[in-house]
């Protein structure tokens, strides 16, 4: 409970100063193991290319839905109003969302925070704003695995060693 605080301290810090989302700033901090100053020298020294490496371009600079018939990419059922589409255009039913977030939350365990677009050759990471429309149930869980993300790249912190603690 701690370091939750300092957390979305850095967080906000960085979102005020770069003007990106907060979905946007995490990814970009994660990146580079929390380090506010090392990010800021990387993303003025090129910024597009930043984003776009770190998968949260269009998280900054969104694109319509690439849609246009209505039609899942993933079930092939028809969506209607029943869709969720990612910053980059690419959408998909909730149901299929819904069986993606449980997928990379419940069996790729801490490596969902990297997890990107379902699209194929689309590099564009999936965050809390998806998890959380699509599986809300899920979300606490993806929010404890990037808190796990900042204590691994904290020198100042470890995780207790005794097992099934959950104590830094």
């Amino acid at each position: 409970a701690d370091l939750v605080p300092e957390m979305k301290r850095r967080l906000k810090e960085v979102t005020e100063i770069l003007d990106i989302p907060p979905s946007a700033a995490a990814v970009l901090l994660r990146e580079f193991n929390w380090s506010k100053e090392i990010l800021l020298e990387n993303f003025y020294a090129n910024t597009e290319k930043l984003l776009k490496k770190c998968g949260v371009y269009h998280r900054c600079y969104p694109k319509s839905p690439l849609s246009s018939d209505g039609m899942c990419n993933i079930c092939y059922d028809e969506m209607h109003d029943n869709k969720l589409a990612m910053p980059c255009g690419h959408e998909f039913c909730l149901d299929c969302w819904h069986d993606f977030c449980s997928n990379a939350v419940q069996e790729e365990g801490a490596f969902c925070v990297k997890k990107t677009c379902p699209q194929a050759d689309c590099n564009e990471v999936m965050t809390e704003s998806e998890v959380e429309i699509a599986a809300p149930e899920l979300l606490q869980k993806f929010q404890s695995y990037q808190l796990r993300n900042f204590v691994d790249s904290n020198m100042l912190t470890r995780w207790c060693p005794g097992k099934g603690c959950e104590r830094i």
